[in-house]
C-alpha cells in the first residue's frame, strides 16, 4: 500500500476507489471535485460546487462556467462569463483575476491501479434486473437499455463494463469496482446507492465515457485515461483522470449524503 501526501492531505494510491474522494488540497486544504494530471475543459454553461485542478498542464473554462471553489492549474484558459471563487496558476489567459501560487500536488498519485479481472461474464439483458451480485473478480459486465444492476457491496475486479442506455446501478453496501480495460455509462443511466468507486486501469484514450443526462454519485478513478462526460450529466463524486473534457451544462459536486441506498 503506498502513501501518497498532497499537500494536508494523505491518498493511499492503488486501494479502494472511494479513499480517492480527498484526492488533492485546495487553498484551504479541502478535496478537489476534478484533478486531472495534464488537462481539464470545461464546456459553456457547466456548474462545479468545489475545486477544479490540474497538475501539469491546462485548465480551460468556456463561456457561463461557474466554480463555486478553487480553479488550480498552471495554465489557466477563461472565456467571458465565467466566474471562480480564488485562482491559483503560473499563467492566466482571459478574465481580470491575477493568479496567486499554485497548491502543492504530487503527480505521483496518477499510478495506474492493478485490475486481476476474471473470465465469468455477466450480462443483463435490456429491461431486467439482476439480484445482488456479491463481491469477487468477474469477466465483462454488460447491462442492457433500461437494464437494473446490484452489487452487494465490497470489492469487484471486472474486465469491462458497458451500462447502456437508461440502466440503473446500485451499490446496496459500500463497494469498490475496479476495471481493466474501460468503463461506459450510457445516456440517462443513473448510478447511486451507497459509497461507489470506479478504479479504472485503462490506458490513454477514452477509458471512461459518461453519456449525455446521466446521473452519477461515485468516485472515478482513472489515472492514466480520459474521463469523457457528456452534456447535461449530474456527477456527485470525484473524478481523478489523466485529462477530463466535461460536456455543457453539466453539474458536478461533492458526493451527496442523501443519495444512500434503500
Amino acid at each position: 500500500m503506498k502513501a501518497v501526501r498532497l499537500g494536508k492531505v494523505v491518498v493511499f494510491a492503488g486501494v479502494a476507489a472511494v479513499g480517492i474522494a480527498r484526492a488533492g488540497s485546495d487553498a484551504g486544504g479541502g478535496s478537489f471535485t476534478v484533478l486531472a494530471l495534464d488537462r481539464a475543459d470545461f464546456h459553456k454553461g457547466g456548474r462545479v460546487s468545489g475545486s477544479v485542478g490540474v497538475v501539469e498542464g491546462r485548465l480551460r473554462l468556456d463561456r457561463n462556467v461557474s466554480v463555486a471553489g478553487t480553479v488550480a492549474a498552471p495554465h489557466v484558459v477563461l472565456r467571458p462569463r465565467t466566474t471562480v471563487e480564488q485562482l491559483r496558476c503560473d499563467v492566466v489567459t482571459g478574465g481580470t483575476l491575477r493568479c496567486e501560487p499554485l497548491p502543492v500536488i504530487d503527480p505521483a498519485i496518477f499510478v495506474r491501479p492493478d485490475a486481476q479481472s476474471g473470465s465469468d461474464d455477466v450480462h443483463v439483458p435490456k429491461k431486467s434486473r439482476h439480484s445482488a451480485l456479491a463481491a469477487g473478480a468477474y469477466g465483462k459486465l454488460t447491462v442492457g437499455t433500461g437494464g437494473e444492476m446490484l452489487l452487494a457491496g465490497g470489492d469487484y475486479a471486472f474486465q469491462s463494463v458497458r451500462l447502456d442506455s437508461r440502466v440503473t446501478f446500485q451499490c446496496l453496501a459500500p463497494c469498490t469496482v475496479a476495471i481493466k480495460r474501460g468503463l461506459k455509462i450510457g445516456r440517462e443511466a443513473t448510478i447511486f446507492g451507497a459509497e461507489t468507486g470506479f478504479r479504472v486501469a485503462g490506458r490513454g484514450g477514452r477509458a471512461v465515457k459518461v453519456g449525455s443526462e446521466a446521473t452519477v454519485g461515485a468516485v472515478i478513478y482513472a489515472p492514466t485515461a480520459a474521463v469523457k462526460l457528456g452534456d447535461k450529466v449530474s456527477m456527485r463524486g470525484t473524478i481523478l483522470a489523466r485529462r477530463v473534457p466535461v460536456g455543457a451544462r453539466s453539474h458536478l459536486g461533492p458526493v451527496d449524503p442523501s443519495a444512500t441506498a434503500e
